[in-house]
């Protein structure tokens, strides 16, 4: 399933849960079936992020002559130095 899917499927189970519509049993199913798909959208990020850094190493080690030689022209910060955060 894809990402924005999940994200769906969670605003969906939050709002049937917030609305107090359902029992305490459906309640706990919505949120055991949101919490999956929270884990499924975590590792989706994580792979995400995973392809970024192995792109942008590639792309750093390939081009670092030519990054070296921007940076010193322009005294802008390189792709090749910015950190992704988690």
């Amino acid at each position: 399933m894809k990402f924005e899917e999940l994200i769906k499927k969670i605003e969906e189970a939050t709002k049937k849960i917030e609305s107090g519509q359902v029992g305490l049993d459906e309640s706990i199913e919505l949120y055991e079936q949101a919490m999956k798909n929270c884990k499924e959208c975590y590792d989706i990020l994580n792979t995400a992020k995973g392809k970024i850094e192995i792109l942008n190493k590639d792309f750093c080690e390939d081009n670092s002559k030519q990054v070296a030689e921007a940076e010193q022209s322009t005294n802008e910060q390189s792709i090749c130095d910015t950190n992704i955060e988690n």
